[in-house]
């Protein structure tokens, strides 16, 4: 009798024991607005909303553990917990199965602003570009056989943090993870371009052995698709109704993505004829104003009508980020509103507003001849710099700055009248900001403009095909002196295509100015100490190089743990490298330029100061700069030679330098005589062509490796 109450009651308190049992979970702790930690710890999301409410169903509590993507799917494989939210994937099928999917989500590309112009994943080829580690898209870009190269993070935040960096090209990123990521962190420099991607579909994984599980889970979710609770807290977290999706049978995954492609094919071409209808809202801000992918698409749509020949006007307002440093990000916000209702208001039929991105705006004209687009363009400006935007005490007047690009006939591009216009912008600021520009071939601005891209782009490139060449040429001193240590400075030199060899003035300022300097440059150091690392054994005795350090590069407080990382990688005496910064870099970045000098100093690197006398007047600075040598820009020498008051200055400019107890150095010396004559000035050392010609660094002067013990 014992024996069968104790077997009864084991029999009764079976189901109450497996309900107790915790449903374990797993998840990303940065993947909003699908599942994410927030600032106090909880977890929070669709996905955990989702499982919570099936968690009710099963009569389970929930266990749910948000950390890295990768980490989570591993605590799945190994049978430490029993589901996480995932794509679905042919390459993941031997692994886990899958409930009905729940989601589709679709990729987007993010650029910056002032980068490359990319619409497609074709355009990827040779870029360099941020995807999430252990992630769908990624063993998506690899079955597609993109020849790009691909740097891998643990989130999609950390791919917009590094893009916005200029640590690559372009990021891969979902459009609902990136776009929100994109408001949390202010990277107003960072847009979208092109349209949305891959789309996906998004379901809960359990393992092989956990088929139970999976029939429970799926019919959770029907429970909560016929209670209407799913789609309460779907548009609670994405903003929209959700599309249909089978709920129940497990359709191929073909079938899925087809299913998938046909919806969201549907729902932009609905959102594309909102935007042309008269004050419709197509969503991508808080008050619905188109992006940058719908100006695309539209701009696409335009073209292929017979005859239409677009305009388009970009607005970029002067000097935004000020006010967004001043005031309260929301102050800030609501001044861009104010400004997108102005122009809004301004509007005449069948003009388009769209937000380009951060505080730029579009307004696409149709049928307009230039002197028309000029009208109308200094009207919208004029809508701007007349008023007052803000309101209490947070008021500012604004001004900007617009070009306009023109389609005069059916060969030019979206991405072509995209490029007119943001060279006509860029001309406009250059100019002395709040006017307006029309592109024109013939501008030298309008060159400017795009000759900078274009270095950019093929400065880029040369980065990641290994095109990019270290020069050297040596410095002596000015009196001849067969004894002294050998010094030189490393030059940088890009191989283009065609086999041509330029020189970094070339692509460097257009580099500096686009944020790619800070790569370029921590790639020349990397690659100057593996060679001097390499060479150890063969090195002359007392050698210094010098490596170039550019303004970016002093800026960012990023740059100096790199620079330390690569000493640990390639561990040489700090004796043997020394740093060139230019007069105008250390004074417009002093701060966190000096903390970079002054630490790099304390072990034992040398610092020149390039280029004196050209910039900022930094003399009374000097003093307080940790370098030991100053070099007198070769300006300075072209007339000593006929010139006795220039020969005067160059003395006294010497003088100080001395004065001050640095070496003093004079570039540009191209003839015996000049070397002769900067000798009997006083200065210390000589470089130029003089002394040696710009040659490989494969072709340095090294002790023969018989000698070397």
């Amino acid at each position: 009798m014992r024996r069968w109450l104790i077997a009864a009651a084991c029999l009764w308190l079976a189901p109450n024991a497996a309900a107790s049992v915790p449903l374990r979970a797993a998840g990303d702790a940065d993947f909003p607005p699908y599942e994410y930690l927030t600032p106090d710890g909880q977890s929070a999301g669709l996905n955990v909303d989702l499982l919570r409410a099936i968690a009710r169903e099963l009569e389970r509590p929930l266990d749910i553990q948000l950390e890295t993507w990768t980490d989570a799917r591993a605590a799945l494989a190994d049978g430490k917990v029993d589901v996480v939210a995932m794509y679905e994937g042919d390459f993941r099928a031997a692994e886990f199965l899958f409930s009905s999917p729940f989601l589709i989500i679709n990729h987007e590309i993010f650029v910056r602003q002032d980068g490359l112009d990319i619409y497609s994943l074709d355009d990827l080829s040779g870029l360099s570009v941020l995807v999430q580690r252990d992630s769908w898209l990624h063993e998506q870009l690899l079955d597609l056989e993109i020849n790009a190269e691909f740097t891998l993070v643990a989130s999609e935040r950390e791919a917009l943090l590094e893009l916005a960096d200029a640590r690559a090209d372009v990021a891969l990123v979902s459009t609902q993870v990136g776009r929100r990521v994109l408001q949390q962190e202010g990277l107003d420099q960072l847009v979208t371009t092109g349209g949305p991607l891959l789309p996906a579909t998004y379901a809960f994984a359990v393992r092989h052995d956990q088929r139970p599980l999976l029939e429970g889970i799926d019919a959770g979710l029907r429970t909560l698709r016929a209670s209407g609770e799913f789609n309460t807290l779907y548009e609670q977290w994405l903003g929209q109704p959700p599309p249909s999706l089978p709920a129940s049978d497990r359709s191929p995954p073909w079938l899925l993505l087809v299913l998938g492609s046909l919806a969201l094919a549907m729902l932009i071409a609905w959102r594309m004829e909102r935007q042309r209808q008269p004050g419709a809202a197509t969503a991508s801000t808080a008050k619905g104003l188109p992006d940058r992918s719908h100006l695309l698409a539209e701009l696409d749509r335009c073209f292929r009508q017979p005859g239409c020949l677009p305009t388009l006007v970009l607005i970029d307002l002067d000097q935004f980020r000020l006010v967004n440093e001043h005031t309260d990000p929301v102050d800030g916000d609501r001044i861009l509103e104010q400004v997108q209702d102005r122009l809004t208001n301004a509007l005449q039929r069948r003009e388009q507003l769209f937000r380009f991105g951060g505080d730029k705006f579009a307004v696409l004209l149709q049928q307009v001849s230039g002197a028309d687009a000029l009208g109308r363009a200094e009207n919208l400006r004029e809508q701007i710099g007349n008023y007052t935007f803000g309101q209490g005490e947070h008021t500012v007047h604004l001004t900007a700055s617009l070009g306009i690009g023109q389609a005069q006939d059916a060969l030019v591009t979206p991405g072509r009248l995209i490029k007119r216009a943001e060279a006509a912008c860029f001309a406009a600021k250059e100019s002395g900001r709040n006017r307006t520009c029309l592109f024109s071939d013939d501008d030298a601005r309008m060159n400017e403009a795009s000759e900078r891209m274009f270095w950019v782009r093929e400065a880029g490139r040369a980065l990641r095909e290994g095109r990019l060449l270290l020069h050297f040429q040596t410095i002596e001193p000015a009196r001849h002196d067969p004894a002294a240590p050998l010094r030189a400075e490393v030059l940088l030199r890009l191989r283009q295509p065609d086999g041509q060899i330029v020189t970094a003035g070339l692509f460097m300022p257009a580099c500096e100015h686009h944020y790619l300097a800070q790569r370029i440059d921590l790639h020349v150091i990397e690659k100057t100490l593996r060679w001097l690392h390499q060479k150890r054994e063969q090195l002359p005795e007392k050698l210094r190089i010098y490596v170039n350090l550019s303004a970016r590069s002093l800026d960012d407080d990023r740059f100096l743990p790199a620079v330390l990382d690569l000493f640990e990688q390639y561990p040489v005496d700090p004796a043997l490298v020394g740093f060139e910064v230019t007069e105008t870099a250390v004074m417009n970045h002093l701060k966190t330029g000096l903390d970079t000098m002054k630490t790099l100093a304390a072990r034992g690197h040398l610092f020149a100061l390039d280029d004196f006398g050209i910039g900022n007047s930094s003399m009374a600075y000097l003093k307080q700069l940790p370098v030991q040598e100053v070099k007198i820009d070769g300006s300075f020498i072209r007339a000593v030679r006929r010139d006795p008051t220039e020969r005067k200055i160059l003395r006294e400019i010497n003088s100080l330098i001395q004065t001050l107890g640095k070496a003093s150095v004079i570039e540009q010396v191209e003839t015996n005589e000049l070397r002769d004559l900067v000798a009997r000035l006083g200065i210390d050392y000589v470089q130029g062509w003089a002394i040696s010609h710009p040659r490989p660094l494969s072709e340095f002067p090294l002790k023969p490796a018989d000698q070397a013990h």
